[in-house]
């Protein structure tokens, strides 16, 4: 399921994959793309719901 969401993520353009070999290991890096960076202020307007909603102690901000 996380590989099909980073593919679909990757050709709407959302983030950018590498590929890497660590040795023998192949591995991908993935970072946001300009398209993905103007989703910042979504993700920060969900963080402050999640702190204003959490039920754990001390995690309000």
């Amino acid at each position: 399921m996380l590989s099909s969401t980073l593919k679909e993520l990757e050709c709407e353009g959302v983030i950018r994959r590498r590929a890497l070999m660590d040795g023998k290991v192949k591995r991908s890096e993935y970072t946001l793309t300009e398209k993905g960076k103007d989703l910042y202020p979504v993700f920060y307007a969900l963080m402050k719901w999640g702190w204003k909603h959490s039920q754990i102690k001390g995690t309000e901000k």
